[in-house]
């Protein structure tokens, strides 16, 4: 049946109402939806800056534990230098590396920082627990692959007297436990990460241009404590082809640690708390300048 004229001017003002009802409902949710995308957005990137933020801090931390680990080195090196004890002479050499490379890992390793300071300070637990056994507790209490290192460095502490060869001796027997201790060290971060092992290899094996250019530091160190410049030769000559040696036991080292097999040392990685408010050793020239130090490497 045909709809009257009044009907029609009645129901006019109804079909334009809901036009405007489902107008606004369309631009009101519109509007809803473009809203909730925005504050998505927005929350996305606080949580960015916040997650940033976080880790900022959290390398901070660790870079102030590393700080606080060159402190021991350092003072343990000076113990080397003014007494010549012969148990000091691995930290000193250890000192001299782990300055280089933490310079290099903050400076040089912007995707893997945490990560390998990370392994600088589990590596470093596990010289400082054998440390202690040994001066606690004597050359049986520390792990075997360093009883080799104690036990000739202990003799000759107690000789007051060290020939060339004897020097050279104890301190490849420290490089040698120190490595065995790099694998169980670079297993355990890579247990604790997520990703791949690839972007942290490459970090890994850029510490190894150091190797070379830390030697000349080591003789010095060697020939001021044992006020003997016959050792600058056998010393030098050991750690031109010494370097190469240490970049060969690192590269097997990870290899051993990334191929599931049993490590050369039965023990668990050992943890250790650390100082966390050490700014001496932090490079000034890192982009977090205004929590540096004013010890350059």
């Amino acid at each position: 049946m045909p709809i009257s004229s009044d009907r029609r001017r009645t129901a006019a003002p109804f079909v334009r109402g809901c036009v405007v009802v489902v107008a606004w409902v369309v631009f009101t949710g519109s509007t809803v939806s473009q809203g909730l995308i925005t504050a998505q957005k927005n929350l996305e990137l606080r949580c960015s800056v916040n997650q940033s933020f976080v880790n900022s801090l959290e390398l901070l931390k660790k870079a102030r534990q590393v700080s606080g680990i060159l402190e021991e080195l350092s003072a343990r090196r000076e113990d080397f230098l003014r007494n010549g004890d012969p148990v000091d002479l691995f930290p000193a050499l250890y000192f001299s590396t782990t300055a280089a490379e933490f310079r290099n890992v903050l400076l040089n390793n912007p995707n893997n920082r945490m990560e390998m300071l990370e392994m600088m300070i589990v590596f470093y637990d596990s010289y400082k627990l054998n440390r202690d056994e040994f001066e606690k507790r004597g050359i049986g209490s520390v792990e075997a692959h360093w009883r080799k290192y104690y036990k000739n460095a202990a003799k000759a502490r107690a000789s007051k007297s060290h020939s060339t060869s004897q020097i050279v001796e104890i301190l490849l027997d420290g490089i040698d436990a120190h490595v065995i201790d790099l694998s169980r060290a670079v297993r355990f971060v890579i247990a604790h990460r997520n990703g791949p092992t690839s972007d942290l290899k490459l970090a890994f094996d850029s510490m190894n241009a150091i190797f070379p250019r830390i030697t000349k530091n080591v003789n010095e160190d060697i020939v001021n404590a044992l006020k003997s410049s016959t050792l600058l030769l056998s010393t030098d000559k050991t750690f031109g082809v010494g370097s190469t040696y240490i970049v060969y036991a690192r590269e097997k080292a990870w290899d051993l640690a990334v191929s599931g097999k049993r490590l050369r040392t039965r023990r668990p990685q050992p943890i250790l708390a650390h100082r966390d408010d050490s700014r001496v050793y932090i490079p000034l020239d890192y982009n977090g300048s205004a929590c540096a130090g004013n010890k350059q490497p």
